[in-house]
């Protein structure tokens, strides 16, 4: 596995390796944990759309009003937070 990461890092011209501690591995982990947590959000708002239209198809959409309405403002609330 070492001789196939210094073969990568030989083809792509990488001369020093990312640690723990280094700024650029930190930004790296930021990064990935802002992915997972937008892709949740997506997860999520995904689902809420999705169970509208189910109350929609069944035509009970009244049912759901005040508690689509909650879920909206919070994903609303959560998703400006992150901006």
């Amino acid at each position: 596995m070492d001789e196939e990461a210094r073969l990568i890092e030989e083809e792509l011209e990488i001369e020093i390796r990312w640690e723990p501690g280094s700024p650029e591995y930190q930004n790296a982990l930021i990064l990935l944990k802002e992915r997972k947590y937008r892709r949740a959000l997506d997860r999520l708002e995904r689902l809420i759309v999705q169970r509208l239209f189910e109350l929609t198809k069944l035509g009970m959409s009244s049912v759901g009003t005040s508690l689509s309405t909650d879920l909206a403002d919070a994903y609303y609330k959560v998703s400006q937070a992150t901006n």
